[in-house]
């Protein structure tokens, strides 16, 4: 039997939130944000803490009204969304339950896939940034903003796109945007002489709101990209990331988590891969580098005598551990260099340097609800075990898209 998350909002119908009702405010601003399902409930009489008595009657066109709001979701999106919604209810009362679906509802991922488009899914207010912006000033704000991807625009159009791999390629920025969080800053200083538009990648893929998500699902796979603005008349209108498409398949509906949308593979096992960038936890800190290195997920897994997964270890992780002082250590985060240059601390092995417990699944789980548990704790990777616990794949972000959109006939595109 499957479950959701049930927030219950009590207001009262005069409530407002900048200058409109509260009511209104709270199921746009969860409609904007993709929520799963909304019901607003107005009361007939009733009476809360401050023992005002809410009586309606026909005749009283400006009664005050009790109103109830449910919103039904799942565990990730609530944590999500509750953020934006969180300002909005400082003087409502706000319950949560966990709830069990006894009969569900019959829109399920196979038909959502099938029909749905980009619009249905993209996110809408999208930070942007002006061609002319110096470079250091961009970088500013997608440290600020913890962003990893900004589209740039000139006058309202899209004339390119600013990666991570952009900044460090062209720009001359030696740390990935994340290392940099860590290390406190950049560790060289930014080209001031330098625009947005010298280091963006120019033309990018678009897809227009209407595409549907079959396709953009197969670009983003063909392409090794992780997401594609959205535009209408080289406008920008919004953005697709590969998250966004993940949790077409991650609502809280019972078809989606048990029925996963896939032809051939039923369960997450089924679609790991079996190469998994593995260390013992006794592994000095160079060769659990090397493994960090190896893989464009910057991670590897930490296992024990008897295979089983007992940590991750990540190249963030490392940095922090270790501090950003050792300028071999940053130049081999980064590739710069194939070995370490100068020791680090005597003993440091992939125990010391590991993030534990570490979330993981086993084989057996529906793929659907394993994409739920990598959304809801924002994992990247998933470390997949047999039923004794040990290690025998692992999927990421790119594998559960694939899993998800691969292999469906052509009516589906």
């Amino acid at each position: 039997m499957q479950t959701a998350e049930r927030i219950r909002i009590y207001c009262d119908q005069a409530d407002r939130w900048q200058h409109q009702p509260l009511v209104a405010a709270v199921v746009r601003q969860l409609w904007r944000q993709r929520a799963a399902g909304v019901t607003v409930m107005h009361g007939v009489e009733g009476f809360g803490g401050s023992r005002h008595l809410h009586v309606h009657r026909r005749l009283e066109l400006t009664a005050n009204n009790p109103v109830l709001t449910e919103w039904l979701d799942s565990p990730a999106r609530l944590e999500e969304v509750w953020p934006r919604l969180a300002p909005m209810l400082e003087h409502a009362v706000v319950t949560r339950e966990t709830v069990h679906f006894l009969v569900g509802p019959h829109h399920g991922a196979r038909r959502l896939l099938a029909d749905a488009t980009v619009a249905d899914v993209m996110q809408r207010e999208v930070s942007t940034v002006s061609a002319d912006m110096p470079l250091p000033d961009v970088v500013a704000l997608m440290n600020h903003a913890a962003l990893r991807f900004v589209p740039v625009v000139d006058a309202d159009r899209l004339v390119g796109v600013l990666s991570n791999g952009d900044l460090v390629e062209r720009g001359g920025v030696h740390l990935r945007l994340e290392l940099q969080q860590v290390a406190g800053g950049p560790v060289a200083e930014i080209p001031g002489d330098r625009r947005a538009r010298d280091v963006m990648t120019p033309d990018p893929i678009t897809v227009s709101p209407e595409t549907r998500l079959r396709h953009v699902a197969q670009l983003m796979m063909e392409r090794r990209i992780k997401r594609i603005p959205v535009v209408q008349a080289e406008v920008l209108v919004g953005l697709a990331s590969r998250v966004d498409l993940l949790r077409t398949v991650a609502e809280v509906t019972p078809a989606t988590a048990d029925n996963p949308p896939v032809d051939h593979a039923r369960t997450i096992g089924e679609v790991a891969v079996a190469e998994v960038p593995t260390v013992h936890e006794s592994t000095p800190v160079a060769d659990v580098l090397d493994a960090v290195v190896s893989t464009r997920l910057n991670r590897a897994v930490v296992v024990d005598d008897d295979n089983r997964v007992v940590g991750l270890v990540t190249d963030a992780e490392v940095l922090r551990r270790i501090g950003a002082h050792h300028a071999s250590l940053l130049d081999r985060l980064m590739r710069r260099a194939h070995r370490l240059d100068e020791p680090i601390a005597y003993g440091t092995t992939a125990r010391d340097l590991m993030i534990s417990p570490l979330l993981t699944v086993a084989r057996s789980m529906p793929i659907g609800a394993a994409i739920q548990r990598m959304l809801a704790d924002h994992r990247k990777l998933l470390p997949v075990v047999d039923d004794d616990g040990r290690l025998c794949g692992m999927v990421d972000r790119a594998d559960a898209l694939r899993a998800t959109f691969a292999d469906r006939g052509p009516g589906d595109a």
